[in-house]
């Protein structure tokens, strides 16, 4: 009895470390984000929030992507994402956008593919941002 309890903790144990060691896919990427960015560059504090479509490769897909700046000037988007380490779902890119080139450093995918976190940097500055997938 003792040997079969141990072997079903073992398993347990098991599948409670193959859970978290759960690993993203590029594919991942792929649907309709609400992006939301702060930061700081030369002229100060800014806001952005981006509508972004990807394709199943992270590309941006222009005709559906578009950000509004913190001073409500709307600009179209492009660029794109990339999975560095699927196992720890980790991605950088990069977005254009109103004449911006915003560099996507380090950023952390949930492992349902729904939300994700990251840093990155501007020319003259550096943002945090967070993003959902809406669908």
């Amino acid at each position: 009895m003792k040997l079969i309890l141990g072997a079903i903790a073992i398993a347990t144990s098991l599948a409670a470390v193959n859970g978290a060691n759960a690993s993203c896919l590029q594919g991942y990427m792929f649907g309709v984000w609400s992006a939301y960015a702060v930061g700081l560059n030369f002229s100060g504090p800014f806001s952005v929030r981006c509508t972004l479509t990807l394709d199943q490769s992270g590309k941006v897909i222009p005709a559906y992507s578009a950000c509004i700046q913190s001073g409500g000037q709307n600009a179209g988007a492009t660029g794109n994402i990339t999975l560095i380490s699927s196992g720890m779902c980790a991605f950088n890119g990069v977005i254009y956008t109103g004449g911006s080139t915003a560099e996507i450093t380090q950023a952390t995918l949930t492992e349902n593919g729904q939300v994700a976190i990251g840093v990155g940097t501007l020319s003259h500055g550096a943002f945090a941002f967070s993003m959902a997938k809406v669908h």
